[in-house]
């Protein structure tokens, strides 16, 4: 019998999405695969009472949402934070990239690569990376570039994918800020300028690229650096396990991979062959993979920015640590709180895992959903004496009318 696959709405993959980041949350959370300082704890606790907030988003529908909580604001370990500081990083550059080109200044679009394999570490590859790019934009070799493009600065977000087949890739996506109009013999030109400087540095630091390290566009707008940056939040919102290609994969959905229903930490299954007697590493597992990248990259930088002084002041904001108020207002254009919850609710929430439901239940059923669900709702606990006793209703503070 032939499958019919049904296609799910906007609002049911919203949801799994959401879901899925608070799982991936979780995961991390009760198997201890964060470094991070603040990730293990990450929306566990709050600063006074939890709210609940509802929202109408751009395209006219309700969104319920919690706040007042503490937050790790990790772009690169939380999957939960990481979702809402891309969406607000992506529409500070697109606002940026949009201001340049009044002021006279055109943009190339330039992604910086080099070649790697399996063996090659993330810390290894990175390093290599950022070191040759440092190098790039110093000396003599680079305020030749800098006249002959006319180049006034440039904004850089580093990006990270994997591959079974060639190992960790981190890379580089820029926007070349120049005063020469980027016609197609000009960016023809400023691409062999750049890939010339960049494979001399790359092959002095002892590593090797070619013709393909570097790829320039002209910008008009929607800039690819913005797109490029956006794709952290596409994924955690149209499917954070979705595969690049050549099978490549972000690493939150390594994460995805790795996790399982059970919430508890997989064994490594790292795979090994012999060669003279000696065991050589043949494929790292996704335990070791994550574990690896979230480890190299804590304290790094995401978004980077140099020229003069005009163009770096006005990217100083880019890589500023957003504030709640700046993601509700950028997801929803009207917000009003719901409900208040105690601290104590609120536990007994996360700790059955129910925070989602309640979410669910106020977008689909509005108050009488969400009082019926919080006033019948059943619950264990286990008393100082080891006796478990069942409670029903989960106290709260209705504020919405």
């Amino acid at each position: 019998m032939k499958q019919v696959q049904l296609s799910l709405s906007a609002d049911d993959k919203y949801r799994q999405a959401r879901i899925q980041r608070t799982r991936l949350l979780d995961f991390i959370q009760e198997t201890g695969l964060s470094s991070n300082k603040g990730t293990p704890t990450c929306r566990q606790h709050a600063a006074g009472a939890v709210s609940i907030k509802k929202g109408l988003t751009k395209t006219g529908k309700f969104r319920a949402y919690y706040g007042n909580l503490i937050t790790c604001k990790s772009i690169w370990s939380c999957p939960v934070c990481a979702y809402g500081e891309a969406l607000v990083r992506q529409e500070r550059i697109n606002n940026l990239l949009r201001d340049l080109p009044k002021t006279g200044a055109y943009l190339l679009f330039v992604t910086f690569t080099l070649q790697h394999n399996y063996k090659n570490s993330l810390d290894e590859t990175l390093n290599l990376l950022n070191k040759s790019f440092k190098e790039f934009q110093q000396g003599s070799g680079y305020k030749s570039l800098q006249k002959q493009l006319e180049l006034e600065g440039s904004i850089r977000v580093l990006e990270i994918t994997h591959s079974h087949l060639n190992g960790w890739h981190p890379h580089l996506h820029c926007v070349f800020v120049v005063d020469k109009e980027t016609t197609p013999q000009f960016t023809k030109q400023a691409k062999e300028l750049i890939f010339n400087r960049w494979e001399s540095i790359v092959k002095r630091n002892g590593g090797f690229t070619n013709n393909l390290a570097i790829d320039v566009k002209r910008v008009y707008s929607d800039s690819p650096l913005s797109r490029y940056l956006s794709k952290l939040a596409q994924e955690l919102t149209q499917g954070i396990n979705k595969k690049g290609r050549n099978g490549s994969r972000t690493p939150f959905a390594i994460l995805a991979d790795l996790f399982n229903y059970e919430y508890k930490r997989p064994p490594c299954s790292c795979t090994y062959y012999k060669e003279n007697e000696t065991l050589q590493l043949k494929k790292k597992c996704d335990l070791c993979l994550w574990l690896e990248y979230e480890t190299t990259m804590k304290g790094k930088k995401q978004i980077g920015f140099s020229g003069v002084r005009s163009l770096e002041k006005r990217c100083e904001q880019l890589e500023k640590e957003s504030t709640q108020d700046e993601i509700d207002n950028m997801l929803y254009t009207s917000i009003e709180k719901f409900a208040e919850l105690s601290n104590s609710t609120y536990n007994i929430i996360r700790y059955n895992k129910i925070a989602n439901k309640i979410l669910e239940t106020i977008e689909t059923d509005g108050i009488p959903g969400f009082t019926k669900f919080m006033d019948t709702y059943q619950y264990e606990t286990i008393d100082e004496n080891g006796e478990v006793k069942t409670f029903t209703g989960l106290s709260y503070n209705l504020l919405a009318k």
